[in-house]
């Protein structure tokens, strides 16, 4: 895990959050049950998409969602992937074939008190089409930039567990397991670029003591290293 703290200023960021409210008409609503609970994306994800509603859907939405988020937000995809070219010494490109990093966007509500997130490692990786491209798993990345954080703070837990520590074991033996080891949080700020290997178990962390302007705005992407071009292909 890796934090680049103060990636971006307050002032870098109020015109990023002030575009992502312009372009509401894209957000999809991702928590539509028993009530509507305000949890949005902007921009198709692998994790939701791709895992719950297959191929097809997950194209059919990133065709849409790509266009825009790349018309809007390239500036930021390349002051991000430069970071990430300094650090891992390898060339960053979008996956054309896939859905671009995109937004998740809590608003207020009091039920975000609660840990709704499942536990989980990043592996939207093994579902994407990578049309014959070689990935090596290994070198697998996640990053999340944060936009804006309730007001008593904002981040993930974590545990001490990889995915290969519990790949083989069915959904509740991996449950009882996390359930044995100590819970970690850890916050970040406004501006933070948090950077790991998805694989180690990780949930959103809930708000704390919810403010009335309390929202939760962040850039979410993944990256995983294809050998034979030399370089990481980006997607969510």
């Amino acid at each position: 895990m890796q934090v680049v703290e103060n990636f971006l200023s307050k002032e870098d960021i109020k015109p990023i959050i002030a575009k992502i409210f312009e372009l509401k008409e894209y957000w999809t609503l991702r928590a539509n049950y028993l009530e509507v609970i305000p949890f949005y994306s902007l921009g198709a994800a692998g994790y939701m998409d791709l895992s719950e509603h297959g191929q097809n859907a997950y194209k059919e939405k990133y065709q849409k969602t790509n266009p825009i988020l790349k018309d809007n937000f390239s500036a930021l995809y390349s002051k991000i992937f430069t970071k990430l070219e300094e650090i891992f010494s390898h060339k960053f490109e979008l996956y054309e074939n896939s859905a671009h990093p995109g937004f998740h966007v809590f608003l207020n509500d009091y039920v975000f008190e609660i840990a709704l997130a499942s536990r989980h490692c990043d592996l939207q990786y093994k579902y994407i089409d990578w049309q014959g491209i070689k990935i090596d798993p290994s070198k697998s990345i996640s990053f999340t930039l944060y936009l804006e954080l309730p007001k008593h703070g904002g981040g993930i837990y974590y545990w001490d567990l990889f995915y290969e520590d519990l790949k083989d074991l069915e959904y509740k033996e991996k449950e009882d397991e996390i359930h044995k080891h100590e819970k970690k949080l850890k916050l970040f700020k406004e501006g933070d670029l948090f950077i790991h290997n998805g694989h180690q178990y990780h949930q959103i962390a809930p708000f704390f003591d919810i403010e009335p302007e309390d929202q939760r705005i962040s850039l979410q992407g993944h990256a995983i290293y294809a050998p034979e071009l030399n370089k990481y292909l980006v997607h969510w």
